[in-house]
C-alpha cells in the first residue's frame, strides 16, 4: 500500500494550497481545515509556539489568501493555568511581556520567523479562549 507523507517542501504545500484555496472562484477565498491534518501544526511550527494543551477543545483553523498574502487563524478554548503553562512552553513567547487591550485580554506579538510577515496570540483570560494569528506573503 502507498504511504502518503506531507512534502519537506514548504513551497509544495503552499502550491498545492494556494490552487486549493484558489479553487473557490473568488480572488479571496475563505476556508476551514480539519484539526486532524497539518494546519493547526503547521501554524505552531511556524510561530515557534509549543503543542495545545491537552485540555484545548473547539480547536479551528481556518486560512484565507488574496494574491499572494496567506493568513491562518487558530482558535481554541483551554482552562486558563493550561494556557499560562502553554505559553511559558513556547519558545516564541515565554520571554515576551504581553500588552493589555483591555483588562482580560493580553496580546503577545511574535518575532517573525519561518517566512512569517506576523504572528500574534492573544489570551482573553475572562473566556478562557486563545486566538493565533499567522500572516504570510511576499
Amino acid at each position: 500500500m502507498p504511504q502518503i507523507t506531507r512534502p519537506k517542501n514548504n513551497r509544495a504545500f503552499y502550491l498545492v494550497a494556494g490552487v486549493l484555496l484558489l479553487a473557490g472562484g473568488l480572488g479571496a477565498t475563505v476556508g476551514a481545515w480539519n484539526i486532524a491534518r497539518g494546519p493547526v501544526v503547521e501554524t505552531l511550527r511556524a510561530t515557534r509556539l509549543a503543542p495545545l494543551p491537552a485540555s484545548a477543545v473547539d480547536v479551528t483553523a481556518t486560512s484565507r489568501t488574496v494574491g499572494t498574502d496567506f493568513s491562518v487563524h487558530v482558535q481554541f478554548e483551554a482552562a486558563l493555568p493550561d494556557i499560562d503553562a502553554w505559553i511559558l512552553h513556547s519558545p516564541s513567547a515565554n520571554t515576551l511581556k504581553p500588552t493589555r487591550p483591555t483588562a482580560t485580554t493580553r496580546l503577545y506579538t511574535l518575532p517573525p520567523a519561518n517566512g512569517a510577515k506576523a504572528a500574534s496570540v492573544t489570551v482573553d483570560e475572562a473566556k478562557a479562549t486563545v486566538e493565533i494569528q499567522l500572516d504570510r506573503g511576499t
